[in-house]
């Protein structure tokens, strides 16, 4: 059961494991979120999502969907 959590910058995620492109070039490494944005190309407004740029472990600093990541669960 997935929970919603709200991230924001600072947070630790790993992309989503569900989704199996994302984990072949990703695996389960942790980023930290940078910054956040709201992308104002999606319409309709209630549709708008945030976009993250995450800082992973090798340097790369990656555009991602809030949909396409998840909060790192602290106790791991």
């Amino acid at each position: 059961m997935r929970v919603w959590y709200l991230m924001k910058v600072g947070d630790l995620v790993t992309v989503r494991q569900d989704i199996k492109e994302f984990v072949d070039e990703r695996g389960d490494e942790t980023g930290l979120i940078v910054s956040e944005q709201w992308d104002h190309s999606i319409r309709p407004r209630s549709k708008r999502m945030r976009l993250f740029e995450v800082l992973w472990p090798d340097s790369e600093i990656e555009k991602l969907y809030e949909d396409e990541v998840e909060a790192v669960n602290e106790s791991r």
